[in-house]
């Protein structure tokens, strides 16, 4: 009885979910779903082929891994221009063609005879990734208010589902097919994305709400843009380069540089997700180089990372809209996940034990699940939802760069050093950075709230 009270519980509460969200929330927590997974599934698989790459283009463990960081940085390039693509081509387009270029690209790449070329193939599908991304969480921060943690949830179960499945799957592939013949299967798979675009209903070009696909706030940045290109014109016409001005700076949200909250939450994301973005290249060929175990056995504790995401995943809405009534909402358990996550890179190289390492994977797991989703939350309430986009695709832009130009360190001290011990320590510092950030950030709010009243 007491099961059955819990399901019903559980059932109202989802329906609940997806009455707020609609049909463009829903098909939003769906794209979001998807594009995670096909972007963890991406970077993990050829995390997993590190060795095996390193041996076919006889290459450094650090150029290999700088390889596969800058594929993983390409993907946030493009989301300052999400919007505008968005706005232009309707959502339905921009999913079409990423799933259509990320599976081809990943069929190509098979055919390199260089790394270089590998790697230039395969840096086309980031952009494509980073759109649907930028495009899907914006419409999920758009779409809800009440429920917002919750459909950042269930949207993050893509990432767990990509640990669980494409870690083991890949070096199943790989012990059975080779590198190419792998390469060429995820290609496939990926296709899966074209299709999840082709389930998005086209664009209505004649409204501008959440059903048109363009702007799905009516006050939002349309208008805004609108009235500043009519008013420059009204002042002068022959000012055409005051006006182009105005558009972009209007189109790209650039006066979001101005702000001292878009600034630490940047940096609070940018640390985060490259100190993350080092651990999902790093973690095989740590575990197996540096403590011994095969990569079957890596596999496994890669999926127990998935399984505590996935768990993580599932709670992180429930506990922070039941916490939050007592005081320890998002923020709290932001700098609780921060702080945990922290912990993990310190405390991980003293880890030997498959048990120990099992429960560490397993705890990082289920609290990166809570820093990655509440860092949305936090983003909204920081910037606020008509620029949520735009802020979304220019702090993805910031963590691409930095990830593309530093996560070549870890495997430059692995083969400077032979041992991956000092790397995982900087990262716990770099991450444990994002805290400090976090609390000034916090500060901030509250201090603007006093100034208010």
């Amino acid at each position: 009885m007491v099961g059955c009270g819990i399901c019903r519980r559980l059932l109202s509460y989802f329906t609940d979910v997806v009455k707020e969200g609609g049909y463009v929330g829903c098909i939003a927590v769906l794209g979001a779903f998807a594009d995670w997974m096909t972007w963890i599934a991406m970077t993990k698989s050829l995390a997993v082929m590190l060795p095996t790459l390193q041996e076919q283009f006889r290459a450094s463990t650090w150029l290999v891994g700088w390889m596969i960081a800058i594929i993983d940085g390409t993907v946030d390039l493009a989301g300052p221009f999400a919007p505008i693509l968005g706005n232009t081509f309707g959502v339905r387009t921009v999913f079409m063609v990423s799933g259509t270029v990320t599976g081809a690209a990943f069929i190509c790449s098979a055919f390199a005879t260089r790394l270089s070329t590998m790697a230039i193939i395969l840096a086309v599908v980031g952009p494509t990734l980073g759109l649907v991304n930028i495009l899907s969480r914006d419409l999920i921060g758009r779409c809800f208010d009440k429920h917002h943690t919750t459909a950042l949830g269930i949207a993050g179960l893509g990432t767990s589902i990509g640990f669980i499945i494409f870690a083991p799957l890949t070096q199943f592939l790989l012990d059975l097919y080779g590198w190419k013949a792998t390469m060429m299967l995820l290609g496939a798979l990926f296709f899966n994305l074209t299709v999840c675009g082709a389930l998005i209903k086209p664009q209505d070009k004649t409204t501008s709400g959440n059903g048109g696909y363009h702007s799905v706030d009516k006050d939002g940045d349309h208008s805004a843009i609108d009235d500043q290109e009519d008013g420059s014109s009204r002042q002068s016409r022959s000012s055409t380069c005051t006006t182009i001005r105005k558009f972009i700076t209007a189109s790209l949200q650039l006066d979001l540089f101005t702000s001292a909250r878009y600034w630490l939450v940047t940096f609070v994301t940018v640390m985060t997700w490259l100190t993350f973005a080092a651990w999902v290249i790093y973690f095989v060929p740590y575990v197996t180089i540096s403590k011994g175990y095969s990569l079957s056995e890596a596999a496994n504790f890669v999926l127990i990372f998935g399984i505590g995401k996935i768990l993580g995943s599932l709670l992180v809405g429930q506990t922070v809209s039941v916490c939050g009534q007592i005081g320890l909402g998002a923020n709290v358990w932001m700098s609780f996940a921060i702080i945990t996550t922290s912990t993990y890179f310190f405390v991980d190289p003293w880890l030997t034990a498959s048990w120990a390492i099992s429960v560490g994977a397993f705890i990082f797991g289920c609290f990166h699940s809570f820093m990655f989703i509440l860092s949305d939350v936090v983003t909204k309430e920081a910037i606020g939802v008509d620029q949520l986009g735009c802020a979304l695709g220019w702090i993805g832009f910031k963590a691409g760069v930095v990830r593309f130009a530093f996560l070549f360190f870890p495997g430059l001290v692995f083969d400077t050093l032979g041992s991956y011990t000092l790397a995982f320590t900087i990262m716990g510092g770099i991450n444990l950075l994002s805290f400090f950030a976090f609390l000034a950030l916090m500060w901030l709010k509250r201090y603007r709230q006093d100034t208010v009243k």
